[in-house]
């Protein structure tokens, strides 16, 4: 199984075309390693991982499951569960790692810089609402 990293280039496009120095990556991703607890000890479930993402820019993770798309993104977000953790590479954000922050180096960026949206769907999606007022009832 592979995971692919697909970016979406244009910003950079459009900044070569005009000439501009591009920005400094606000993200970046350099050989990222994940380790999982196996019956002989950890195991590599994301191993050599690298990418690099700007301001404006938009990143799709790609590969089948059991792939690792998961696991990436709960370590670069520092929310792997249990006895996971990043065994190796870097994750920048700003140019400061921030794969190995302790517990309120992740609160403090949780409530400074990083932001997420789930796709798990609320039930009031299925809901049907046909007026303003019963759209303010369905989603409460």
């Amino acid at each position: 199984m592979s995971l692919e990293v697909l970016p979406r280039e244009i910003p950079r496009l459009e900044q070569a075309a005009a000439g501009a120095d591009a920005p400094a990556p606000l993200l970046r991703v350099e050989g990222l390693r994940v380790s999982v607890p196996g019956a002989n000890g950890p195991v590599d479930a994301v191993h050599g991982v690298d990418f690099e993402l700007r301001r404006g820019e938009s990143l799709g993770l790609v590969g089948e499951s059991g792939s690792g798309k998961t696991l990436t993104c709960r370590a670069i977000l520092g929310e792997l569960p249990g006895a996971t953790a990043v065994s190796g590479g870097a994750v920048r954000l700003d140019g400061r790692d921030v794969a190995h922050l302790d517990a309120a180096g992740w609160r403090d960026l949780h409530s400074t810089r990083i932001g997420r949206s789930s796709r798990i769907r609320r039930r009031t999606s299925t809901r049907r609402c046909r007026s303003a007022a019963s759209w303010r009832r369905c989603s409460a």
